[in-house]
């Protein structure tokens, strides 16, 4: 018998002893912290389409980026949309950022950018305007620095003076230019990029990191936490000294010093498909095609809808049963897209509309994780 195929008959014989191991709900409720109410709106209640494929809490409301365009709500109910006729450049709505000093809010599109400033909306192209690449996955604003990862490589937009500048595969150490995901903290600026790793930039210096998984394969993680569980990077988000990392594959975690990955075989992660994600303090939420999953280090808690209302599974991080709870309320779709925050609630866009978690008291904030050197 090979190695992998041994590994591989190994891994099944933990996953089926541990983690299916699933203690009934016994009535105590889950812990402080998790989710236990849902509120949902869709098209009906005013959304342009079901498919919520990004989220933002801004002061003056949630931004919900649809498949059809824009839309804020006041946190009861929409109150304005935008579309092409609007000015947006495209109705397909992929990220959104704000800057911080002056409101504008900036909305990555699969054809170009849209900035929304004082309510008017303003496209943002490759030609004229300076952009590598029209598909923009991710916008992220550093400053008065706005960074772009496209389809083509990684653009960053001065607000001041409106210069851009552009890296691709010929100006940094990149392997592909399909740059899927961009997060900023603490002078360091972070790309996920499809089939390359993650590409770290140091702003004050103007350095670039690359960082990729070992094992070189795309298909499977051979080697757990020797790295980054895959190249095929479609996520990235920091704090806390931590760098969360989301794949097709799996999630991993760097906390300057050390890499953690987890799968959805081998972990209470809802699926190894992850499709975004989203950290704060101590806790990272990931986006899958089977649920949403949260995760402070040491404690996850994973979202799905059930024949009647939903469930909460809460686990710990090391092993051990998992216990199941029932809510009455639960997401609109168990593919879900993108996550924002509003004090201790979460806003989550799925494929079945958009949702407003509340939780039922305080997060622990347990450490994770070292702190950057």
């Amino acid at each position: 018998m090979n190695r992998l195929a041994f590994g591989a008959i190994l891994l099944a014989t933990v996953v089926a002893g541990v983690w299916a191991a699933t203690r009934p709900l016994d009535g105590e409720g889950p812990p402080s912290g998790v989710v236990t109410r849902w509120r949902t709106w869709t098209k009906a209640d005013g959304l342009p389409d079901d498919r919520v494929f990004a989220v933002l809490k801004a002061p003056e409301g949630l931004y919900a980026g649809t498949e059809r365009g824009l839309a804020l709500l006041d946190g009861e109910k929409v109150v304005r949309t935008w579309g092409e006729a609007d000015g947006m450049s495209f109705p397909v709505v992929t990220s959104m950022c704000r800057d911080e000093r002056s409101g504008d809010l900036w909305v990555g599109t699969l054809r170009g950018l849209t900035r929304v400033s004082h309510g008017t909306a303003t496209a943002v192209r490759q030609s004229p305007d300076g952009l590598v690449n029209d598909v923009v996955y991710s916008v992220c604003a550093e400053g008065r620095r706005l960074w772009c990862a496209t389809a083509a490589g990684l653009s960053r937009l001065d607000l001041d003076t409106g210069t851009w500048t552009t890296w691709t595969e010929k100006n940094s150490p990149m392997k592909e230019i399909w740059c899927y995901s961009v997060c900023q903290r603490d002078g360091k600026v972070w790309v996920a990029i499809w089939g390359s790793g993650v590409l770290e930039h140091d702003v004050a210096t103007g350095h670039w990191k690359l960082y990729q998984d070992p094992d070189r394969d795309m298909r499977f993680d051979l080697f757990k936490h020797d790295g980054l569980v895959s190249d095929v990077v479609v996520g990235v988000s920091a704090d806390r000294g931590n760098l969360w990392c989301a794949s097709y594959l799996g999630l991993s975690r760097y906390d300057g010093r050390d890499w953690r990955t987890w799968t959805g075989e081998d972990s209470p992660l809802a699926s190894s498909f992850i499709s975004n994600l989203r950290s704060r303090g101590p806790e990272a939420w990931m986006c899958t095609d089977r649920g949403l999953s949260q995760f402070d280090g040491t404690r996850w808690a994973t979202y799905r809808r059930a024949a009647s209302g939903g469930t909460v599974v809460v686990a710990d991080d090391v092993g051990g049963p998992r216990t199941e709870h029932r809510t009455a309320t639960a997401l609109p779709d168990d593919f879900v897209w993108s996550v924002d925050f509003d004090g201790l609630d979460v806003w989550v866009g799925t494929s079945g509309g958009l949702a407003r978690g509340t939780r039922n008291g305080p997060a622990p904030d347990a450490p994770v994780g070292g702190t950057r050197p």
